[in-house]
């Protein structure tokens, strides 16, 4: 039985950024040696604290960053080849929706604006695709028509999810997806995702600095700790098997703890 190719893969992978002028240059490494994997229809969790490299990871993937060592493949195809080929195929979900939602288009035109990017289909299409994108992540289809800032927190999040998927990407990246949300909000959300990544089996990247939310909705969760990626492992596992300090102090256990449970 063949393994299937993964649908995205950081090989031994760098990234540096540089800051000051040129006469003066200084780089600051963000991701350093890097090698993760995501198959088709998996979720991987990236967790650690602030400045870990997390977002940077997630960069990398969609190909909003370059790698200064190493390789990041795409369906096994360097990213960089024919960027045409991933249009409305690498998507992300950000922290604040208002990031993607801009306030001055109704949401309908939002969601749809992938899709309109693309060109390939006709508006009548593109409509119908919307609506339906809105009834699966829980929306009335008649939110098209609404404004953003006429909208909770929550349906504001589930509408950029619904512009992310609808044009059934390959890869998408929620960086930070639950974090602005209340509690109660976040569960719902996290429930979303989980219920749509079995329904539409598309590959995702879960970056969060939340280790409960990330295994919640992660079938393998990699740990990251000063731009290393320190640790990968299965969601359900982990607990019970934590290799390295850093992933022990996320779950607030002493070393060696968690080989006793």
């Amino acid at each position: 039985m063949t393994t299937p190719v993964p649908t995205a893969e950081l090989r031994g992978v760098d990234l540096d950024y540089g800051s000051g002028p040129p006469w003066a240059r200084r780089h600051q490494r963000a991701v350093s040696a890097v090698s993760l994997t995501i198959a088709p229809g998996e979720t991987v969790g990236l967790v650690g604290q602030s400045g870990s490299g997390k977002t940077s990871v997630g960069r990398l993937l969609l190909g909003l960053a370059r790698p200064t060592a190493g390789s990041v493949l795409f369906e096994g195809r360097p990213l960089g080849e024919d960027r045409r080929r991933h249009r409305g195929r690498l998507q992300a979900v950000l922290q604040n929706p208002a990031w993607s939602l801009d306030p001055r288009l109704r949401c309908g035109t939002s969601v749809a604006e992938p899709l309109t990017v693309a060109g390939a289909l006709p508006a009548d299409e593109r409509r119908r695709r919307v609506a339906h994108m809105l009834k699966q992540v829980g929306l009335d289809p008649g939110v098209a028509d609404r404004f953003p800032h006429q909208l909770s927190g929550g349906q504001q999040q589930r509408v950029a999810i619904a512009r992310a998927l609808v044009s059934h990407p390959s890869l998408v990246v929620f960086d930070e997806a639950v974090s602005a949300l209340d509690v109660s909000v976040q569960a719902q959300i996290l429930n979303l995702i989980r219920r749509l990544q079995d329904e539409v089996g598309f590959a995702a990247l879960f970056i969060s600095h939340d280790l409960a939310a990330a295994r919640y909705v992660s079938h393998r969760v990699a740990v990251m700790w000063r731009s290393e990626i320190v640790e990968v492992a299965d969601a359900a596992a982990l607990y019970h098997h934590a290799d390295h300090p850093y992933t022990r102090s996320l779950f607030g256990l002493e070393p060696g703890a968690a080989g006793r449970r």
